[in-house]
């Protein structure tokens, strides 16, 4: 059992349990390999990442500084975290500045001519696509390594923060959103040195956005990055950057929110995709009554930022990209995590161990390995 405590409500690191090996830097290591830290740094000899950074912010009735400091103060904290846990980082300028010559504006659309302005620009091999999510009483950090030359992605990383009881976010003065800022980047940051790496050989898998309704948008956010951290633990597995292929699809004139056949063709001829994955992600309220009541820990961190308590219904689907003949759907139930008990003690999930443990259950059973073996 995992009780959470503490002032900031860190995330949990019983989460390499859940998945095993399971779990974005551009080094030539293994898929399998789990690195505890990151080669990058000064005098390594290594190229820098760059730290492209995003701040989205729901339910927040006032944010501590306008739109654009927040987003420059978060860059800064994270590159400042980076280079003291020893990874080389590109200074925000020089990320900055082609950010502004190709209008990006989020990680939804990040063209190939971004990457390569990036390694123009600072020399980096590797972008860290960093999504900073805040909310009225917590935060997330969602991350990935994408490979500048090849648009696959390497890593994955998340992190998670709830603010202290009687705290929120608007109620920070700048000290304090930069403590909190720093504390969820530094989780981020050992989570990344922790992550499985992509090979850089394998079938490609195709993973779309996860569908659910505008309401659970960071839930689905959060969901899409779990499937993704799933599938690049499988051996022989890669994933193309979404926001690369999405910007790449509307190049071609097709809309990559409707992946039909020309979109299929496109995939699977110009970058050997094989498979589709979608997920998907909708409430769930059977007509049943709440878990009994527990005594409630009063040290653990008030997690209903995100509507913690709402039940919810994940699935994943796989297609063949060739065909789009529907080979796989999985389905996992995720229940209201108000009850992990000894001694009748309520421990709350966090939210990414709750993603987590549903996924656990869903990628490894897509068949894909068995698929790579010959079985088709």
């Amino acid at each position: 059992a995992v009780l959470m405590t503490g002032r900031a409500g860190g995330r949990p690191r019983a989460r390499r349990v859940l998945l095993a090996a399971a779990v974005l830097t551009v080094l030539a290591v293994s898929s399998t390999s789990v690195v505890a830290q990151d080669s990058e740094g000064p005098g390594t000899g290594q190229p820098p990442l760059a730290p492209v950074v995003f701040v989205s912010h729901l339910g927040v009735r006032e944010l501590p500084l306008d739109a654009t400091a927040l987003r420059h103060r978060a860059g800064q904290v994270l590159e400042g975290v980076l280079v003291s846990s020893g990874i080389g980082s590109c200074d925000r300028e020089s990320v900055e500045e082609p950010m502004r010559l190709h209008r990006i504006r989020g990680p939804q659309y990040l063209p190939r001519a971004f990457f390569t302005a990036l390694a123009d620009s600072c020399g980096s091999e590797g972008a860290l696509v960093a999504h900073f999510i805040l909310f009225q009483r917590g935060m997330l950090l969602l991350g990935r390594i994408t490979d500048q030359a090849t648009g696959m992605v390497r890593a994955v990383a998340l992190a998670e923060r709830a603010l202290p009881p009687g705290e929120d976010l608007a109620d920070l003065d700048e000290g304090r959103l930069e403590e909190e800022l720093s504390g969820l980047a530094g989780d981020f940051v050992r989570d990344l040195g922790a992550a499985t790496r992509s090979g850089r050989r394998g079938r490609v898998a195709m993973l779309l956005p996860a569908r659910t309704e505008q309401r659970l948008w960071a839930q689905g956010q959060l969901s899409t990055y779990v499937v993704l951290e799933g599938l690049l633990g499988q051996a022989g597995i890669q994933v193309p950057d979404p926001g690369w292929i999405a910007a790449e699809l509307l190049e071609k004139g097709v809309d990559p929110h409707r992946i039909g056949s020309q979109a299929r063709e496109i995939l699977a001829r110009d970058y050997g995709v094989r498979w589709l994955i979608f997920p998907s992600l909708v409430p769930y309220e059977p007509d049943r009554p709440q878990s009994a009541g527990f005594l409630e820990d009063d040290t653990a961190p008030d997690l209903t930022y995100l509507g913690f308590r709402e039940r919810l219904l994940a699935s994943v689907h796989v297609s063949r990209a060739e065909t789009g003949t529907l080979e796989q759907m999985n389905l996992e139930y995720m229940d209201q995590p108000d009850v992990r008990g000894a001694f009748g003690v309520l421990h709350r999930l966090s939210w990414i161990e709750r993603f987590e443990k549903a996924v656990a259950g869903l990628v490894p059973d897509l068949g894909l390995d068995s698929q790579l073996n010959g079985v088709d």
